[in-house]
């Protein structure tokens, strides 16, 4: 008779240990046959290559003339476009971007959307291939073309080979993919994917800019407009006022001096605005500083075959231990 492992809510670890020394040959062997299909797993199985990129997205440069009034403040916002690089790797934009790239692929100039979608198109006689193809081909709207469906197969897989992470601190972010068998092919899409952000961020950057420009230049011309009326008043007025000598006339020509003082400051200050505008949006430089080049990867990702096995068999004991206890619960418990 077995004594039970947990009454009353409370564990006996003498009788848990009674059960590991009763069944240990069980638990070795389940945990060995285990291992060893997950090292042959690994063997056999294709091989997956991580390539990564690092770089920073907090870089800014500040304005040094203090004439310069803000933009942000005239037009009553930030100055500043919030460029999230995560919500950017998520977009259809970035995705078909990649996946529609031409890529050196086996001495061949294919797509991601060919190449990882070449299963739908090519003859096979595996059943399992044969049965993924057709799940998905039912998926799929009758209308759909084969390069609709490449195309999905491709997002997807990118969706999944890809990860991304930042630091809240320093801002530094890191992108990596894992892609089977091709770590050439890893070295080039993540070569791909930075030089996308990349741009993206300077399309941002030059098309504010351009924004800027037509704002500047709108409230130039209407400051330009306030300035001469001005002017124009002040010079009728000290026509039409010869003696000054009156408080309500000196009055009169400190408001319109207050007047073309103010305008002409504004008009100073946009032009300055409406130099720089014109120079970011011609500027090619990124906001984005790479810190670690992507390199070819020349070892697999994941665990060593040595380090796998160890894990793997860590995890069947534990399998082996939960079967067991399953199994003769009625004994033990």
């Amino acid at each position: 008779m077995h004594k039970p492992i947990l009454k009353n809510e409370e564990i006996n670890f003498s009788n848990l240990f009674s059960f590991f020394y009763e069944n240990k040959f069980k638990i070795l062997i389940y945990s060995s046959i285990y291992t060893v299909f997950s090292m042959l797993s690994f063997l056999l199985g294709s091989p997956k290559f991580e390539a990564s990129i690092s770089f920073y997205t907090n870089y800014r440069e500040k304005a040094d003339s203090s004439f310069i009034v803000s933009l942000a403040d005239l037009a009553g916002g930030t100055g500043d476009l919030k460029f999230s690089v995560e919500d950017y790797l998520e977009s259809d934009y970035f995705i078909n971007g990649i996946i529609y790239k031409k890529y050196n692929i086996n001495n061949d100039n294919l797509t991601l959307a060919e190449y990882w979608g070449k299963d739908l198109t090519k003859n096979t006689l595996s059943p399992m291939q044969l049965l993924l193809n057709m799940n998905n081909h039912l998926r799929f709207h009758s209308s759909a073309t084969i390069q609709d469906k490449q195309g999905y197969i491709a997002k997807k897989v990118l969706e999944k080979s890809l990860k991304f992470s930042q630091d809240k601190k320093t801002q530094l972010s890191t992108v990596s993919i894992k892609i089977k068998n091709d770590p050439y092919l890893a070295e080039q899409v993540i070569k791909e994917i930075y030089d996308s952000i990349v741009l993206f961020s300077n399309q941002i950057t030059n098309t504010k800019a351009s924004e800027k420009v037509l704002f500047v230049e709108e409230r130039l011309k209407d400051i330009n407009n306030k300035l001469e009326i001005s002017e124009n008043s002040m010079i009728e007025f000290l026509t039409n006022n010869k003696n000054l000598d009156s408080p309500h006339l000196q009055t009169q020509e400190d408001r319109l001096q207050r007047d073309i003082l103010l305008y002409n400051q504004l008009f100073i200050s946009l032009s300055d605005q409406l130099e720089l505008a014109k120079i970011e949006e011609k500027n090619n430089t990124s906001s984005i500083f790479m810190l670690d080049k992507p390199i070819l990867p020349v070892i697999k990702s994941g665990n060593s075959l040595l380090k796998g096995g160890f894990y793997s068999f860590i995890f069947g004991i534990i399998l082996s231990t939960l079967y067991l206890l399953f199994r003769q619960r009625k004994q033990y418990f």
